[in-house]
């Protein structure tokens, strides 16, 4: 699949689609007559072909539409608030927040219990490595111990109250 205006012909591969081979059937190389371009109000126009004046004279009526189709967002300022809207959307803050119930917002600290000073944590020395293998040889013994584990019971297990 190619350029719908390609005209280059390639012959070893004759009859097979590629990127190289032209969408369009026929002689590219024609220009298209005036007929067939659709205006910018989709009537068409003279069956003569265009002058050069009059394809710049298109090109820069589409330009001229185009550009005043654009909104240039570069050349708006931001927004500021003056000062009399900033005082009303503060008190309109502070009614909001006034009429929240604090009293079911959780009041609890930061840190866990027992971290009152989370740099004296943060800068410990990291757990040792015969620490993290001590660590992990013990829950394999608890492992191997409770898969051997197993509850043997000797009364039924549903009982019916009531009953004589």
């Amino acid at each position: 699949m190619g350029c719908c205006f390609s005209g280059s012909d390639d012959d070893a591969n004759q009859g097979q689609a590629n990127e190289r081979s032209p969408l369009l059937a026929g002689d590219q190389t024609a220009p298209i007559p005036n007929s067939q371009r659709a205006g910018d109000d989709g009537v068409h126009g003279a069956s003569t072909p265009l002058s050069k004046t009059d394809e710049q004279s298109m090109l820069s009526r589409i330009l001229h539409q185009t550009a005043n189709k654009v909104i240039d967002v570069s050349s708006t300022e931001p927004h500021s608030l003056e000062r009399t809207e900033y005082m009303e959307r503060s008190r309109l803050y502070l009614s909001k927040l006034s009429n929240v119930n604090t009293s079911s917002i959780p009041r609890g600290k930061p840190f866990p219990q027992g971290v009152s000073v989370p740099n004296a944590v943060l800068s410990a020395d990291p757990v040792s490595v015969a620490d993290i293998n001590m660590v992990i040889s013990a829950s394999k013994g608890a492992e191997v111990a409770l898969s051997g584990f197993h509850v043997e019971h000797k009364e039924p297990l549903v009982v019916t109250f009531g009953s004589t």
